[in-house]
Parts: structure tokens; sequence; C-alpha cells
């Protein structure tokens, strides 16, 4: 009989190099294929080494955001050198002769990733009984390790390993079964089980707005959270990663007396200033046996870029994190909810906080529903909800954030109709951003700048701000100290000399 020793010198490693063509083949053809192959795949988990650089080629260039096709990998392989080694232009246009459909890559994919997996599983065993042989360190540390990345591996081959099947359902069989409604968490908002996110720009009432939701779920006095019915109270568990906990404390003992309780409830739970990220494995491993133990239906996240331990830049990494550490949680029943910046700058687009969003297109597109919170003032914010919106019943309006420093209390209040008001907060916050880009060019502001910003014809009517509103918040404005008027001949301009970006503290909060 052969000895384990005699299989690892004498068989060749499990490998399918025609499943490894097909794949790449069918990424060339059908582009629109090109994301699912890379969320199931990554570079290591072909045989061949040309077929590895082929498909990091192909990675590199998704993650530029530029187009994978014959000509553009030709060139990113002769601009690594690398392109006479996977056999020239040549070898990636009979690739192209071998490619998988877009219906059959996925299961082209699954043999190439379970042929990967299974040479993981033979490397870890020689790993294993070399360390065995060596002696150097106890056998419980070994098991230990060795059972890490057998989880680790088992994480990555629970899914998408097998060709997908469902079934088929015809016209009459669909039209007959009932329409799916939500298990609500907050009627028409948040569903249970899911991913949700709040964003917004920086000091933009998210946390505020996650804090309140934390309050209402744990507290079964609590009827409404902005406005809408909840369906459901349970435990409820916030891990903060921004603010520390002497804020994060301040901040809920004002929400909770601003709904008028006598305390907090017992189901609500902080965690302040995590010791690790939750890309952490150990880490994460704890906290959702914590989650579980403790019964907990609801994990909020204040904010997401801090929790994650990874680039957000990255839609591939995120997806990757959606399955390893979001994923487990709602599988567990668990509803997840968290803050996320909007407008955090990545290369390529101006740097303009309104402009950009880190991840947004994987992270909204893995997220079941997104409240987008708008400053328009110091204390009033629109609301904007996505997904959940096939009907008008839930239309928002704003957010205001009744209290202050001068209180003990905050409280969250729905305004269907900001009004007036509404108008003022908008041209405010466009002034006050025309004021601050005009003191970085150096410039002045003037009536003409104004009124195109705030009042041209090919602004949408919503947007748009009338002189008459304009005119009278600058005037409060410039005697708040924020603008100082200057004659240039007959003409009025303003200089500004309020606060640059991000250094604003007349906050009350």
């Amino acid at each position: 009989m052969a000895t384990i020793a005699d299989l690892l010198t004498s068989k060749i490693p499990p490998h399918s190099l025609e499943a490894e063509r097909s794949v790449l083949g069918g990424m060339l053809l059908d582009r629109e294929s090109l994301p699912q192959a890379l969320e199931l795949l990554k570079p290591s988990d072909f045989y061949k080494e040309g077929h590895r650089k082929m498909f990091d080629s192909m990675l590199a260039l998704f993650e530029r955001d530029e187009p994978a096709d014959l000509l553009t990998i030709s060139e990113e392989l002769r601009r690594r050198s690398e392109l006479d080694e996977v056999g020239g232009a040549a070898a990636l246009g009979e690739l192209v002769e071998e490619a998988a459909t877009a219906t059959n890559l996925l299961f082209y994919g699954a043999i190439v990733r379970e042929k990967a997996a299974l040479r993981e599983m033979i490397r870890l065993g020689t790993d294993l009984i070399g360390q065995g042989y060596e002696n150097g360190q106890p056998a419980a540390a070994l098991v230990e390790g060795a059972q890490r990345q057998l989880e680790s591996l088992a994480k990555r081959t629970a899914s998408a390993l097998h060709e997908p099947t469902g079934k088929v359902l015809s016209g009459p069989e669909l039209f007959a079964l009932p329409i799916f409604q939500p298990d609500w968490a907050v009627q028409g908002l948040f569903s249970r089980a899911h991913q949700h996110m709040i964003v917004g720009p920086s000091q933009g009432s998210k946390t505020w707005v996650l804090f309140d939701f934390a309050i209402a779920i744990s507290d079964p006095n609590c009827s409404h959270f902005l406005g809408q019915p909840v369906c459901v109270h349970g435990p409820v568990e916030i891990e903060s990663w921004e603010q520390g906990q002497a804020e994060d404390i301040r901040r809920l003992q004002k929400l909770i007396r601003g709904r008028g309780l006598a305390g907090g409830s017992e189901d609500l739970r902080l965690v302040s200033d995590p010791p690790a990220t939750l890309w952490d494995a150990s880490y994460f491993g704890r906290r959702r046996r914590e989650l579980q133990e403790r019964g907990v239906s609801f994990y909020l996240i204040d904010s997401l870029s801090e929790a994650a331990g990874i680039e957000l830049n990255d839609n591939t990494a995120y997806t990757e994190f959606w399955r390893s550490r979001v994923k487990p949680l709602l599988d567990l029943g668990i509803t997840v909810v968290f803050t996320h910046l909007r407008g955090h700058a990545k290369p390529g687009v101006a740097n303009d906080r309104d402009s950009a969003s880190r991840g947004a297109t994987q992270i909204r597109a893995l997220s079941t529903a997104v409240l987008e919170v708008r400053q328009t003032s110091d204390t009033i914010f629109m609301l904007k909800h996505n997904k959940y919106r096939d009907s008008t019943a839930l239309s928002f309006g704003h957010l205001e954030l009744e209290g202050g420093n001068a209180d003990d209390w905050i409280r969250l209040a729905i305004r269907e109709d900001a009004g007036a008001g509404g108008k003022d907060s908008l041209a405010r916050r466009l002034l006050t951003q025309l004021g601050r880009n005009s003191a970085l060019a150096g410039t002045r502001l003037t009536r003409k700048a104004i009124e195109a910003s705030l009042n041209d014809s090919s602004r949408p009517k919503a947007e748009r701000v009338s002189k008459k509103i304009y005119e009278a918040v600058l005037g409060q404005m410039v005697t708040e100290g924020r603008f100082r008027p200057l004659k240039v001949g007959n003409a009025d301009t303003w200089i500004w000399v309020g606060a640059a970006e991000g250094e604003d503290d007349e906050s009350p909060f």
C-alpha cells in the first residue's frame, strides 16, 4: 500500500486546465461576466502559471476601471513582461475559442475553485505533517492553528462550488404566487435579517439616527422611529468606532431623555472603542458567538469605514467582507445596520465630498435599504430613502434635531414639508459652499455667481432659491460675521470670513 509520502511525490495535484481555459475565455468573450468571475475566483486558484498571470492582468484592469479585452490584456501582460510567458497574443485568442458561455461560466469557475480548494487541503496537510515531525510546538497549538486554517478554507468553499440550481417558474405560476411582504423591523424602512446603511456627510447626524434607532428597537415603550411604526422590539448591540465611550453615552442619554424615557432598556448594549476590526478573524468569531449567545436581534455599527478593516474602494474586497462577515450574521437572523460616509474621495474623482462615495457601488448593492441624510443647516437634514420605494407610503421630508448643548435632551422630529424654512436652510448651505470655494480660489463672491448657483433656470425647481430668500439669508450671514460685504466700483461683493470646510464648530451638537 502506498504511503502518504509516496502519494505526495507521485500524484499530480488536482486541477482542470480545460475549466481554467473556459473561464478565462468566457471572461474575454463576455465582459458582463467579468465581475462575477472576479468575485468567485482569485489568481492563486489557477493551477497553470500562465493562467494565473492572465487572470491577474484582468483583475488589475478591472480594479483600474479599464476595459478587459484581447488588446488591453495583451498590453497589460506586455507591460509586465509576461506576454511571452503565457504564450503570446495567440494564446489569448485561442482561449476565446474554448470560452464558456455566460450561463455556464460560473459552473466552470466552481470547478476551478473546487480544484484549488483540494490543493489547499493537500498543502495544509503536508504542512501539518512537517510541523509534527519537527516537534517544535505543543500539539494543542498545532491543532488550533490547523483548525483556524481549515475554518478559513471552509468559509471560502461553502458557497458557489456547485452549479446554481433553483426552481424555474413559468408566467402563470409567477402570477399565482403571493406577493412577498418584508418582515419589517420599522414599517417601510428597515426589514429584519438584512443589511441596511445610513449614509451621509461628516457631522451629518448619522450617529444620532443610528442611536435613536437602537433606542426605539430595544425599548418596548417606543412605538415609532422617524415617524414610522416600530414592528418589533428586541436586544440591540451598538459597536461604536468613532466617538469614544464618553461621547457615545452622552448622545444616548440625550436621546433617551428626548423620548421621555426614564432610562435605557436592558436590551440595549454599547461596545465603544473595540480592540480590533471585524476583518480580524479571531475578533469577529468572538463577536459572533457573543451576539448569538445574547440573542441579539440588531447589530448596529458606527461606522463601517472604521469597523471593516478593509479598503472600501475595492468592491471585490467588500464582497468578500460581506460574505465572510455580514452574511454569517444575517444567517443567524441578525439585522445589520451601519453608518457610512457619503463622499470619501477616491482616485479619478473630484475631491468633492458629495461627488464620490467610497465603494458605493457594491456597498449599496448589498444593502437592502439605504437611508441617506443630507444636511441643509446645523439642525435640519433632508432624508432620502432608497429601496422599498414601490409606493409613496414613505415620503420622508426633513429631519430636525430639537434640543442642543443647553439642553440635556435631543429629539428627532420629522417635518413632512420644510416650507420656507427648508429654502432658508438650502440657501444657507449653498452660500456657505460658495463662500468657502471663493476663499480657496482667492476671489470675491458676486451677485452674478450667487444667482447662477442658487436661482438659475437650468436647476430643478425644488433646488432653486429665489432672490428674495437668498438675499435675506445672506444679510443674516453678514450679521453673523460669516461674510464681509465689499464694494468694487458700483458692484456689491462679499468675502467669506467663516470657518473652512470641516472646521466649523458652531454646531450645537
